[in-house]
């Protein structure tokens, strides 16, 4: 979690390929994630599908 003058505050990662990669990274590097991903916000760009 991220405090920022005393208040815990969402965090956006925003990505254009493997959005899952900023996930599994901090899974795997803190032996407590939960506290550090509970208020990310994790979003991936998808192109328009044209036909």
């Amino acid at each position: 979690m991220r405090w920022v003058l005393g208040l815990a505050v969402p965090m956006a990662h925003l990505s254009f390929v493997g959005s899952e990669n900023l996930l599994t990274l901090l899974m795997e590097a803190l032996p407590d994630a939960e506290p550090h991903t509970r208020l990310l916000v994790n979003s991936q760009v998808c192109p328009v599908a044209t036909t």
